[in-house]
């Protein structure tokens, strides 16, 4: 699977560095061609490339060629399949469809999305190592890999590592170490339980919900899903109505909401949130 083929127009989501060549590390100035503004549109002229743990896309604009980062070193996305105004529409579009009020539905998926809100080219995705302990079998191969809070299940503390004796590595402190946790899991246990156990896009849906959705496995919601800006949105807005979420949104009732979306010890927090988008 690949996100864009050549020909395609996509955008540029905030300033840009277009490069001679892909990769950022011990480079000079002179690698700049051009800094992208905002909102331009590029052409793909070939394929991705990565560099430097970064995805490099050969673009076209305005009389120059060269390589855009599709995103920042810090997760930070440079070059979307769409533009924030067309994001507020998708937003907009599935408030009508559920009968709430556009200003209520734009700030919970904001305050859902939290910075993973702007438009990006492949799906966030994040592996709940404690959801993974409920779906698996081997429970002494998990330990051998895998861990999480001794206590309570944080989501914040947990680890993985690739052999025995290994240093334990934290899942959560980018992308390429969610993405090397899930690849790591899934040679461990096989795709299905790992992507029942990964949140998706700027909502992060849990792959569990999979049926919610429409679809016959995690699998499939995660091929689906994970070039498709669009279908994580609506997919997002789906699952709170699959869930029977959206009435409480509809009486205000944003504490409710949060108690069944975010867990009930991040319900206030995340309904405090909520008012203060709608300010």
């Amino acid at each position: 699977m690949t996100p864009f083929a050549p020909g395609e127009t996509v955008y540029i989501i905030d300033y840009t560095n277009l490069r001679r060549s892909p990769g950022y590390v011990n480079k000079s100035k002179t690698d700049i061609i051009s800094v992208i503004t905002p909102v331009t549109q590029v052409i793909i002229t070939g394929a991705v490339t990565l560099q430097d743990q970064l995805y490099w896309w050969p673009v076209a604009t305005q009389g120059w060629e060269g390589w855009a980062a599709e995103a920042s070193p810090i997760d930070l996305p440079l070059v979307a399949a769409i533009t924030p105004a067309e994001q507020r529409t998708l937003i907009h579009d599935a408030a009508m469809r559920l009968r709430l009020d556009p200003k209520v539905a734009d700030a919970v998926f904001r305050v859902e999305a939290g910075p993973w809100a702007i438009p990006r080219v492949r799906a966030m995705l994040r592996l709940e190592v404690h959801v993974l302990f409920d779906h698996i079998t081997r429970v002494q191969e998990f330990r051998e890999h895998f861990r999480f809070g001794p206590v309570e299940k944080p989501h914040n503390h947990q680890y993985w590592r690739n052999t025995f004796k290994g240093e334990w590595l934290p899942v959560h402190l980018n992308q390429w170490s969610e993405q090397a946790a899930i690849d790591h899991a899934i040679a461990l246990f096989g795709p299905e339980p790992v992507w029942r156990s990964v949140s998706f896009g700027p909502g992060q849906v849990m792959g569990r919900h999979y049926a919610k959705l429409g679809y016959t496995s995690a699998l499939a919601m995660y091929e689906d899903w994970v070039y498709n800006y669009e279908r994580q949105v609506l997919g997002f807005f789906r699952y709170i109505d699959q869930a029977e979420l959206v009435g409480f949104l509809r009486d205000a009732n944003y504490w409710r909401f949060a108690y069944y979306y975010n867990g009930p010890a991040n319900a206030n927090d995340y309904a405090r949130r909520i008012l203060q988008a709608l300010r």
